[in-house]
């Protein structure tokens, strides 16, 4: 398993471990428009270490933020002027002790983490924990999500994630693995009054991890806004969208995300699954890594990858910054739908040194980090833009 956390730490997390309307943005019939993404303002946040941003309270209009790599333990709540609120340290250990937190997020204005061995908890503003929900088997994720695995919750019910039982590694990561692991639901939803248990979100046909080869570890990304959920599984050019109603939460379509010159990991037979990682070992491809709902769009945070000619000429022409040098050109960019879910533009570039644009805000505004690293100027503190989407 270790050999399979560092694979996607460095080549599907190497984003992370991800527009938009502005309050007088267009609101006309957008068709054959060309949009564009521009920083409006900025945040500074006075804090030396590198952060991660978590989240979004569109009540407080408050902003939460992380320590930077794997795990949370240091939590940052900061409200509109980059004022740090409120901070909180997750000890390992003792009564409010995590041992394994592996995400965080607001859940209905609360601060709510996920660890493996204690599941949801609210963290307190007196930095005590409480429980918020529990997944009621034993099980484990392949990776520390993008997302809080928490989606949605209600008075009797939440939906989350649904993660990997010991029973689903019947043959390690062999062939059998992957073709359970892509016939698996995305989403459980269990009721704690009635105790019932119901999976939604299964892998539609129009999936790369239905042709029956083996394209690697799929990363969801979900998203619900009213009765639509969509759902990114990292890899594929498109999200899919259902709708939930009395019988549940359907598939509906697969939107073609027309992204163009977008690099793929390289599939292999079933019957090879254990040569996946070998294969494709060094190649960067592109991800579908965000949803980000507006009130007349919705913004699909993508990276196109590099190909490995481009790798090869970066790692030529810098050879002491090909990494830095990778990852400015391996930029962010957005496909912009609007309110059916129609493709309006697939190819906007967002500002040169954005870090994973994960947020938007009740204005209409996409959230990011600053990622100073792609700057030549030292600073000392924290930069999030906020950013407004146009069309010429």
């Amino acid at each position: 398993m270790r050999s399979i956390y560092a694979f996607l730490n460095s080549a599907v997390f190497f984003i992370i471990l991800g527009l938009v309307l502005s309050c007088n943005g267009p609101k006309e019939n957008t068709a054959q428009r060309k949009f564009s993404i521009t920083v409006r303002d900025s945040i500074n946040i006075d804090n030396l270490d590198p952060l991660q941003l978590k989240g979004y309270d569109p009540q407080s209009d408050n902003y939460l933020l992380s320590n930077a790599g794997i795990g949370v333990r240091q939590v940052f709540r900061v409200n509109e002027k980059g004022a740090i609120v409120s901070s909180y340290t997750i000890p390992e250990e003792g009564p409010n002790g995590l041992s394994n937190p592996g995400s965080v997020g607001f859940l209905d204005g609360a601060i709510v983490i996920y660890d493996m061995e204690k599941g949801f908890v609210k963290l307190n503003p007196d930095s005590s924990i409480s429980p918020e929900a529990k997944i009621s088997y034993p099980h484990s994720y392949l990776f520390f999500p993008p997302h809080l695995p928490l989606v949605k919750q209600s008075e009797e019910a939440f939906y989350y994630i649904k993660p990997l039982v010991d029973e689903d590694f019947v043959d390690g990561m062999g062939e059998q693995f992957y073709k359970n692991y892509y016939s698996k639901s995305l989403l459980e939803m269990h009721n704690a009054k009635t105790g019932e248990t119901k999976q939604y979100l299964e892998i539609p046909a129009q999936s790369i991890f239905k042709d029956g080869m083996n394209h690697g570890i799929y990363v969801p990304v979900i998203k619900n806004k009213g009765n639509d959920w969509l759902v990114s599984t990292w890899f594929d050019p498109s999200v899919f969208l259902y709708k939930e109603n009395a019988e549940g939460i359907l598939f509906e379509k697969a939107i073609d995300l027309q992204i163009p010159g977008m690099n793929n990991y390289q599939g292999v037979e079933m019957k090879n699954s254990e040569q996946f990682f070998e294969i494709n070992e060094g190649k960067r491809p592109g991800n579908i890594n965000d949803i980000l709902f507006m009130d007349d769009y919705t913004v699909v945070v993508y990276k196109k990858g590099l190909s490995e000619e481009e790798q090869k000429d970066i790692k030529a022409n810098f050879p002491n910054q090909a990494k830095m040098e990778m990852e400015k050109k391996d930029a962010f960019y957005a496909v912009i739908l609007d309110k059916d879910f129609n493709v309006l533009d697939s190819n906007v570039k967002f500002p040169k040194g954005v870090y994973y644009p994960n947020v938007a805000s009740k204005n209409n505004e996409i959230i990011a980090l600053k990622n100073p690293d792609l700057f030549d100027v030292e600073e000392y503190f924290v930069t999030l833009y906020k950013m407004e989407l146009t069309f010429e």
